[in-house]
């Protein structure tokens, strides 16, 4: 079966660039399009405008806006790339910034929240930046709203006779 467009989550920025990049990449070898992202005198096939289109439809409208004027896909890979695969301070910045902006509030439930922190501090392990085990699970339980405070002070009480409890 065929790879569909559609089940590609689009590009938002450095918060998923790291893991759409991946599915990008996997989409692209299965459409015979990988080979316009390696090399930009890959031109057989108007394997470049291809790729270019698949690109763009797998991008968020402000994302995509970056690479609008673009006329080739190795050209619109390289400025995702070099825009979003954050290896610098502003990335990891960006990251850390999000992750200690989030809180259960903005989200539907405790799972998206977690997986929203887990996202983010995959992103960040992806650039050798590993935060404290103790720091993410004390800001993990700080965040959690009053409906969960029986549960936050058991596992606070068990850290305090274990510290590897939840390891």
């Amino acid at each position: 079966m065929a790879a569909k467009l559609g089940q590609i989550t689009k590009l938002k920025g450095s918060e998923n660039y790291q893991g759409w990049a991946i599915m990008a990449q996997a989409y692209l070898l299965r459409e015979g399009l990988k080979g316009a992202i390696l090399s930009a005198d890959n031109t057989q096939d108007r394997i470049q405008e291809k790729a270019l289109a698949d690109i763009i439809l797998i991008c968020e409208y402000d994302t995509a806006n970056h690479i609008q004027a673009c006329t080739n896909g190795f050209e619109a890979w390289k400025i995702l790339k070099d825009l979003y695969n954050a290896n610098g301070f502003t990335s990891k910045y960006l990251l850390l910034q999000q992750f200690f902006q989030a809180s259960q509030s903005d989200f539907e439930s405790v799972k998206a929240y977690i997986s929203k922190l887990k996202s983010i501090l995959n992103n960040l392990a992806t650039q050798e930046l590993v935060m404290p085990e103790i720091a993410i699970i004390a800001y993990l339980l700080q965040n959690l709203n009053s409906k969960y405070n029986a549960f936050v002070s058991q596992v606070t009480q068990s850290l305090r006779v274990d510290p590897k409890a939840y390891n």
